[in-house]
């Protein structure tokens, strides 16, 4: 029997620095919703382990985080042997878009294997090997609208968020997400205490579920900046968004992935004029996958 895994990209709505650090980390507060758009994970009995990847001709190597997290959890779970299982991973979340699709990978992964092997884990225990893997893998793991503050590991779930249909532009630019944080000149930030964010989000959140967007623009993306100053194709994509009719634009994570949300009669239009004129792009329309799916 087949077993089969979700990986829903991640999107960062807003993302904030606090001015606060941890051993070269940056406190966050960030809010997070997930994308319709996603890989898709495999695992099927076998006679000796195999692993495959489609949708990618990428060799993700050492740095593979479907195998780093099927060894911690090997590791955790005091497993000397790989199990005899094929692993299929379909990738269709674009590499290095600041969509999470690694992390989400890893979640899916750690997910997946603790149905299919019966390790009968808490999300406690998941969590704790999410976080030995990456410091988005946690939220990746929920998969569902939240609240992320911290390093990674103070996690909210939002009780109410709704669907919202979103177009996505992957300009083609793959980002190395620490060149975007050395660039980042902690002077020029404004030093706020995490729970100003925080509530902040929450209101707006409560707004959007009225159908209420007039907030929308107190999202903010503070690595934004400083992605469009190393990549200005960046800014180039937010211009063409705001261009096509878009309400709201704004970069994901550390890019260069960016999204807008559009009045309904619109988006579809947008889409298809943005596709004829950067046919190297990626475009699609998606949808934020709100909480009651």
């Amino acid at each position: 029997m087949n077993f089969l895994e979700k990986a829903p990209a991640k999107l960062n709505l807003s993302l904030n620095l606090t001015g606060e650090t941890k051993d070269n980390y940056h406190f966050i507060v960030s809010l997070i919703a997930f994308l319709d758009l996603q890989d898709m994970l495999t695992v099927e009995s076998s006679d000796r382990f195999s692993y495959e990847i489609s949708g990618t001709k990428k060799d993700f190597g050492k740095d593979d985080l479907v195998l780093k997290s099927l060894k911690a959890i090997l590791k955790k779970k005091k497993i000397e042997k790989l199990p005899a299982i094929k692993i299929i991973l379909d990738k269709k979340i674009p590499i290095g878009a600041g969509l999470g699709g690694g992390s989400a990978d890893a979640a899916a992964t750690i997910r997946l294997l603790n149905r299919y092997m019966r390790l009968n884990m808490s999300l406690e225990e998941m969590t704790k090997i999410a976080f030995e893997i990456g410091s988005d893998v946690p939220s990746c793991l929920v998969s569902e609208p939240l609240i992320l503050s911290g390093y990674g590991e103070n996690i909210v779930k939002i009780p109410y968020f709704p669907d919202i249909e979103i177009l996505l532009i992957y300009p083609n630019l793959n980002i190395v997400t620490n060149e975007v944080f050395a660039q980042i000149d902690m002077n020029k930030i404004q030093k706020k205490k995490p729970y100003y964010y925080e509530e902040l989000l929450q209101s707006q959140c409560n707004l959007l579920v009225k159908g209420r967007l007039e907030g929308l623009n107190l999202f903010t993306n503070d690595l934004q900046s400083y992605s469009v100053t190393l990549n200005p194709r960046i800014k180039e994509a937010i211009k063409v968004l705001d261009d096509s009719g878009s309400l709201f634009s704004r970069m994901t994570g550390s890019g260069s992935a960016c999204f807008g949300i559009f009045p309904e009669v619109k988006i579809d239009f947008a889409e298809k004029q943005i596709k004829d004129f950067y046919g190297d792009w990626f475009v699609r329309k998606c949808k934020l996958i709100g909480t009651n799916n």
